[in-house]
């Protein structure tokens, strides 16, 4: 959720922000976005038809690199 939030350029911290968000794991890099809220409206006005994504592994960490791509 924190990769997606600062995609579209918003508060990963912002806990209304990541309660107005869910993200299921389509594989190969896809991601389906649903949103309300302040999310959805940042993805309406930035015009966002899809997200890719990539994760690593570091330690014993997981890294998240997500892009919000748009149409215009």
């Amino acid at each position: 959720k924190g990769a997606v939030l600062r995609s579209l350029g918003l508060d990963e911290n912002d806990l209304n922000d990541v309660d107005d968000i869910k993200i299921t794991d389509l594989g190969s890099g896809r991601i389906s976005v649903r949103a309300r809220g302040a999310v959805r409206s940042a993805m309406w006005d930035r015009q966002i038809v899809a997200f890719r994504t990539t994760f690593s592994r570091s330690g014993g960490a997981v890294h998240c690199t997500a892009i919000a791509m748009s149409d215009r």
